[in-house]
């Protein structure tokens, strides 16, 4: 775990992480976070861009006798991808043509199927 955060810290300046929730049950522990920073290094693959992040997610912990057995990161890649300029912004028109250009080729394919 050590070495996946050193890797966050180094790709986002002024890393802040906030915990938004907290809930537990037995050995699992579920964790609500938000994370802010300035994405200035490799992250995800994506080079640095110097846009700022601002990124919500969870993290469910499995415990035994007081150790992390397992860890299971959820977040939204979509939000990451928009706010670095890897993706559009949401209902651009770049966004519109890119997903007019999609469902174009979706029916396209489903049409060849339905043909043979």
């Amino acid at each position: 775990m050590a070495a996946y955060f050193s890797d966050k810290f180094a790709a986002i300046e002024g890393f802040h992480l906030e915990v938004v929730a907290i809930a537990e049950s037995g050995d699992d522990v579920l964790v609500h976070w938000r994370v802010t920073g300035r994405h200035t290094g490799t992250l995800l693959g994506v080079a640095g861009t110097g846009k700022p992040l601002e990124l919500d997610g969870s993290d469910h912990f499995v415990l035994r006798e007081g150790r992390v057995v397992t860890n299971t990161v959820v977040f939204d890649q979509l939000a990451f991808a928009r706010q670095v300029g890897l993706m559009p912004p949401d209902g651009s028109a770049v966004d519109k043509a890119l997903k007019a250009a999609f469902n174009t080729k979706t029916k396209a394919i489903h049409a060849l199927r339905r043909s043979r």
